[in-house]
């Protein structure tokens, strides 16, 4: 039987579902302060520095413009990549019994 086009295309760029769940869970779960630091100086005016991007994993990263007008960082939509997520482990879907016992195991993460 013939391999359809679509399955080429998926061997051919490595496209797997575990690569894809890692991609929406990189930008569910970035934070814009791997990428830029805030601070206040001396003269107590907030600035914004953007780190070193020889050292940064930039595929969270929608946007970079830097214009007369000023500076834009724009990551990806962090609430879309959690909903899909979300839907892909069945986390709404499940009864009132069911997240009471997940809440038991929770565990607090700390960023």
């Amino acid at each position: 039987m013939k391999e359809g086009v679509l399955s080429i295309r998926k061997k051919k760029e490595k496209i797997t579902e575990q690569r894809i769940i890692q991609e929406l869970a990189k930008i569910a779960f970035d934070d814009i302060t791997n990428y830029l630091s805030f601070f206040v100086d001396e003269n107590g005016e907030a600035k914004i520095v953007v780190k070193d991007s020889e050292a940064l994993d930039t595929r969270a990263v929608a946007e970079i413009t830097n214009s007369r007008s000023g500076f834009k960082f724009k990551l990806y939509n962090k609430q879309q990549a959690l909903v899909k997520l979300g839907d892909y482990l069945g986390l709404w879907k499940r009864t009132p019994e069911e997240e009471i016992e997940d809440l038991d195991e929770l565990e607090i993460m700390d960023p």
